[in-house]
């Protein structure tokens, strides 16, 4: 996301984003979008998707992070999320794991997709 940014807005600096925390990532990704899609149109629409994905997986690796290790009813160690604010609670599961990553994936795919309309000669 930072490397992409980068190619939307060069005055962002790439090594300096990536360094930061999720949100302010996301943060400088939004800005560097609002910027290029005044010149390149056809990356507003795909870099509000691929923002909007980022954001809801950051909020998801928190959860996955921050789960508890419990045993469960078949005694054996897992990881569990535990009722919050958000009324968010649920085992982390494979099948929760795979989601994330393949949801993940799809968010590199649209960032792809922009770095290709921005800077189509690094390829893919």
């Amino acid at each position: 996301m930072a490397e992409v940014a980068h190619h939307m807005d060069p005055r962002v600096d790439r090594t300096e984003l990536q360094a930061k925390n999720g949100g302010e990532i996301l943060d400088g990704f939004r800005a560097s979008l609002k910027k290029a899609r005044k010149t390149l149109s056809a990356v507003g629409p795909i870099g509000r998707v691929a923002a909007d994905m980022f954001e809801a997986l950051n909020t998801r690796r928190s959860d996955i992070v921050h789960a508890d290790p419990i045993t469960d009813e078949a005694n054996q160690q897992i990881l569990h999320r535990r009722l919050d604010k958000k009324n968010r609670y649920f085992d982390v599961t494979n099948g929760l794991l795979d989601e994330f990553i393949s949801k993940l994936d799809e968010v590199s795919l649209k960032l792809y997709d922009i770095r290709d309309i921005v800077k189509p000669e690094l390829g893919n």
